[in-house]
């Protein structure tokens, strides 16, 4: 009877090892799949975070490509402005020159002789009254014309006031 008790707590010790050992085995088995969920989620969020590193470096070095066209650009620009401002006021001074020059040279000289142009018969003209006059400089509804005039005149204050702001920043 003892032997048989002891057989029977064997048969049970044995079973209850199997059971643990079946049960380790599916523990195993989910650990090992869990592990290889998790590499592949890190995998795929690296490679993610790496396609979107390179994604944003390129498009930071677009962006510096591009400020440094516009910069270079803008320096275009003003070099040409500070030209044109330059070959502007070259050619001022040369005007004035040449009208003093004429002014220093004409008292010098006597001034050609004009031939008069041949009689045509009087005619008095028509001279406006100062009403007539006024009215006529001051129109009272503004035409579609003198507005193109004075842009056009606008546009040569403005041009005046870049040449006084480039003179100072190249001063300072």
């Amino acid at each position: 009877l003892h032997s048989m008790v002891d057989l029977l707590e064997g048969t049970l010790y044995s079973m209850d090892l199997m059971k643990v050992h079946a049960y380790m085995n599916k523990v195993v088995a989910q650990m090992n799949t869990l592990e290889e969920t998790i590499k592949t989620n890190i995998t795929r969020e690296n490679e993610f975070v790496r396609d979107s590193v390179v994604n944003l470096s390129n498009q930071l070095k677009r962006y510096e490509n591009y400020s440094d066209i516009m910069v270079s650009i803008k320096k275009e620009i003003s070099s040409l402005g500070l030209q044109l401002l330059q070959k502007d006021a070259a050619s001022d001074s040369k005007a004035q020159n040449k009208k003093s020059k004429e002014v220093i040279k004409s008292p010098n000289k006597k001034p050609p002789a004009v031939k008069p142009p041949a009689k045509q018969p009087r005619e008095k003209p028509v001279k406006p009254k100062k009403e007539a006059l006024a009215k006529a400089s001051k129109p009272a509804k503004p035409d579609p014309t003198s507005k193109t005039k004075t842009l056009v005149h606008q546009a040569g204050v403005i041009r005046g006031i870049t040449y006084y702001k480039a003179s100072k920043t190249d001063d300072s």
